[in-house]
C-alpha cells in the first residue's frame, strides 16, 4: 500500500533529506517487548521496525494527523467518538465527516456511500471498548470494514483504547486481521499499568514509519529514556500479561456494579449503552426534556462528575447524553455516585413538572 503523505511532511522530508533519528522510534528493547506483548495478547504480528513508542496514544493521533492530513482533507470519524481525536484532526484542519454508531458499533454499511461522496484520507475508529459507548464491533463487521477499506484504498486508524484481552473473538484488533497494510494501530499502557503513564505505541505500515518519525523528531526528539527503561523492566517475565489479567478482572467488577446501579437508581426514561468487557465507560441518555450540561453544576454540588455527551459529537449531538467512566473508581464509590446522580435527575424532573406560578391580579406579564 502507498500511503500519501501530507504536503507539510514532504517539506519536512526535504529539509531533513534522508536522515531520520532512529532514537525517535523508541528503545529497541521496548519495541521488541511491545511486539511480543501484541503477539501474545492481541494476535497482532508486527516487526519492531514498524513500532513507534509515543508519549501516550494522544501523541500518536497528533503525529498521524500532522503526517497525513492537509487542510481540507476529509476524515471519517465515528459519532460519538473520542474528543481528543476530533481535536487532533481539527487542528490539522481536516474536514470531519461523522459516521453514525449503531448498537454494535460503527455503522460500516454507511461507509461506501460516504467514501464515494467525500473521498476521505482516512477513517478513525475504536473497534474495541469504544469511548464513550463501550461497545465493540462484531467479528464479521470488522472483516466487512477491512474489505471496504481494501476496495477504497482507505487508511484506517485503529485506536486500541479497550482493555487488554486475549486477542481472540470479537476483540481481535483490525491490525491483526489486516492483510493489505491499511491499518495504523495505536495502543497505550496507561489502561494496563496506571493512569497518567504517558507511554504508548503505534504500529504503522512500513511506508509511513519514516514520515512519522520525522514529525516526532521535531516534536520531542524521543520519548523519555528513563520512563522507557522502567516500562521495559516491568514487561520482563510476562509481568505485563499478569497485570493485564488482574486489571481486566477488576474492570469487569466495576462494570457490573455500574450497570446494576443504573438499573436501581436512574428514573424511567433513562437509557444507556451496555459496554463489553473491554470498555471503560458507557453513554447515558437522560429522560426527555433534561440536558446534561444544565445538570452538571447540580451533579458537581453532589460530588458527582461526568462528561456531557456534546463533547463526543462532531456537531454537538444530543444534549441528553452524558458519559460515565468507571475504570478509576472502586465499587462502593460507583454505587454511591450513581445514587447521587439519580437524585439529581429526579430533582430536575420534579422542577420541570412543577407548575408555573400564576400571574397575580393586576400584574403584567413580561413579553
Amino acid at each position: 500500500m502507498v500511503i500519501l503523505e501530507s504536503a507539510a511532511v514532504k517539506r519536512v522530508a526535504a529539509g531533513f533529506r534522508d536522515h531520520v533519528n532512529l532514537a525517535a522510534a523508541g528503545s529497541s528493547a521496548l519495541r521488541e517487548a511491545i511486539c511480543s506483548h501484541l503477539r501474545r495478547s492481541r494476535a497482532v504480528a508486527c516487526d519492531p521496525s514498524q513500532v513507534i513508542v509515543v508519549n501516550g496514544s494522544q501523541q500518536g493521533l497528533d503525529l498521524i494527523a500532522r503526517a497525513l492530513i492537509d487542510p481540507g482533507d476529509a476524515v471519517l470519524v465515528e459519532e460519538p467518538t473520542y474528543p481528543g481525536a476530533l481535536q487532533a484532526f481539527a487542528a490539522a484542519q481536516a474536514r470531519l465527516v461523522p459516521v453514525s454508531m449503531g448498537p454494535e458499533g460503527l455503522r460500516v454499511d454507511l461507509l461506501p456511500a460516504l467514501v464515494d461522496q467525500h473521498h476521505p484520507k482516512l477513517l478513525y475508529c475504536q473497534p474495541s471498548g469504544h469511548n464513550p459507548t463501550g461497545v465493540s464491533l462484531p467479528p464479521a463487521t470488522r472483516l466487512a470494514l477491512l474489505e471496504i477499506a481494501r476496495r477504497s484504498r482507505l487508511a484506517v486508524v485503529e485506536d486500541g483504547f479497550g482493555a487488554p484481552d486475549e486477542g481472540a473473538g470479537a476483540t481481535t484488533p483490525l491490525r491483526a486481521l489486516d492483510r493489505h497494510g491499511l491499518v495504523i494501530h495505536l495502543g497505550t499502557l496507561s489502561k494496563i499499568l496506571f493512569p497518567g503513564l504517558r507511554v504508548g505505541w503505534m504500529v504503522a505500515p512500513p511506508a509511513l514509519v519514516a514520515p512519522i518519525l520525522r514529525i516526532k523528531q521535531l516534536a520531542d526528539l524521543n520519548t523519555g529514556a528513563l520512563l522507557q527503561a522502567a516500562v521495559f523492566r516491568f514487561c520482563q517475565g510476562r509481568r505485563l500479561e499478569r497485570q493485564a489479567r488482574l486489571i481486566r478482572a477488576e474492570y469487569g467488577r466495576r462494570r457490573a456494579a455500574l450497570l446494576s446501579a443504573l438499573e436501581r437508581e436512574l428514573p424511567s426514561g433513562s437509557t444507556w449503552t451496555v459496554p463489553d468487557e473491554n470498555a471503560f465507560s458507557l453513554l447515558v441518555s437522560l429522560p426527555e426534556g433534561l440536558d446534561a450540561v444544565d445538570l452538571l453544576p447540580r451533579a458537581l454540588e453532589r460530588g458527582v462528575a461526568y462528561a456531557p455527551g456534546i463533547f463526543f459529537f462532531v456537531g454537538g449531538g444530543d444534549g441528553r447524553a452524558l458519559r460515565l467512566a468507571y475504570a478509576a473508581l472502586p465499587v462502593p464509590r460507583i454505587e454511591d455516585g450513581v445514587r447521587r446522580l439519580g437524585e439529581v435527575v429526579r430533582e430536575a424532573q420534579r422542577r420541570r413538572r412543577r407548575p408555573a406560578h400564576p400571574v397575580g391580579a393586576g400584574a403584567l406579564p413580561v413579553v
